[in-house]
C-alpha cells in the first residue's frame, strides 16, 4: 500500500501503525527531541498527541474511526470540531431561561433571537431574573419520574416498531413518544425540556456531572445527541437534591403542557 492518506478514510484501507505515523509524521506530529531519521516511523511520530487530537488515545479506536467513517486531516478536523463547539457551547447556561413560561420565553426570544437549538445555550451574560420554583413532595416527584420513565419506555417500543409501522400512526396509539428533529450530522435529537428534564433527573440521582462532553458517536461522527445530553445534565451542577427535583417536576410539566413541540 502507498502512502496513507485522509482520502483513503471511510472505506476498505485498514491502516497498520505504521502508516499512520508515517500519516502523522506529515501533518508535523513529530517527538521531541527528534528521534533518529532511520529509526521507525511510529518511534518518531508522537501518536499521542495525533490522537488525541481525534479525541482517542490508542491506535485500535483511531483505525476503527478511519475505517468507519470519512476524516479530516488535524487543521480541518480541529476547525469542525470548533464549529460544533460554536453551535453547542458549554452549558454556563441560564437555566432559568428554559423554566421561564412559554409566553415569557417567546418573549424574549422575540428580543434576543439565537441559533436554533441553542436557547439552552443563550449567552450566560445576559442578565435573567430568577425564577422561583415552588418545593415538591417526594410523593410528587415520585409521580412525575414514573411519568417520565413511561414515556421513555413507550419511546423504546416505538423505534422498535418504527421500522414496519408508519411513525404518525404508530406514535397516535402509544401517544407520548418524545417528537425528534435531525442534527446536522444526522442524529435524531429531541426536544430542549426533554435534555433538561433529563439533566435534572441526573441530578437528583447522581449529584453533581464528572463526565467530560463526549465528542464522538461509536461510528467515529459527532456526537451531537450525547452532547445535548451531556450540556443537559451539566445545566444543573450544584443543584441540591431538593432544586432539581423541583426543576424536573417543573420542567416535564412545562412538556407537558406544550405537547405540539415535544411529543408526537
Amino acid at each position: 500500500m502507498g502512502a496513507l492518506t485522509f482520502a483513503q478514510s471511510g472505506g476498505a484501507v485498514h491502516p497498520t501503525l505504521d502508516d499512520v505515523a508515517e500519516l502523522a509524521l506529515e501533518y508535523g506530529y513529530e517527538k521531541k527531541p527528534p528521534r533518529p531519521s532511520q529509526s521507525k516511523p511510529s518511534q518518531r511520530a508522537d501518536m499521542a498527541g495525533f490522537f488525541t487530537e481525534y479525541g482517542v488515545k490508542a491506535f485500535s479506536p483511531w483505525r476503527e474511526m478511519f475505517v468507519r467513517a470519512p476524516m479530516l486531516p488535524p487543521d480541518e478536523h480541529r476547525a469542525a470540531v470548533e464549529k460544533v463547539r460554536e453551535r453547542f457551547p458549554p452549558p454556563a447556561i441560564e437555566l432559568n431561561l428554559i423554566l421561564m413560561s412559554s409566553t415569557e420565553r417567546s418573549r424574549r426570544a422575540r428580543l434576543h433571537p439565537v441559533p436554533p437549538r441553542c436557547a439552552r445555550f443563550h449567552d450566560a451574560e445576559k442578565e435573567v431574573e430568577e425564577v422561583v420554583i415552588p418545593d415538591v413532595t417526594d410523593e410528587e416527584y415520585e409521580e412525575a419520574a414514573k411519568e417520565f420513565d413511561a414515556v421513555e419506555k413507550k419511546w423504546k417500543l416505538f423505534k422498535k416498531y418504527a421500522r414496519v409501522e408508519s411513525t404518525r400512526s404508530y406514535a397516535r396509539f402509544y401517544h407520548t413518544p418524545w417528537t425528534t428533529t435531525r442534527s446536522p450530522g444526522g442524529a435524531a435529537v429531541k426536544s430542549d425540556l426533554y435534555y433538561s428534564s433529563t439533566g435534572a433527573k441526573s441530578q437528583v440521582e447522581k449529584g453533581d456531572c464528572t463526565e467530560e462532553e463526549p465528542q464522538w458517536d461509536e461510528k467515529g461522527a459527532i456526537d451531537y445527541a450525547g452532547k445535548l445530553v451531556w450540556g443537559g445534565y451539566k445545566q444543573h451542577q450544584g443543584k441540591t437534591t431538593a432544586e432539581a427535583k423541583a426543576i424536573f417536576v417543573k420542567l416535564l410539566r412545562d412538556a407537558q403542557a406544550d405537547k405540539k413541540n415535544n411529543f408526537f
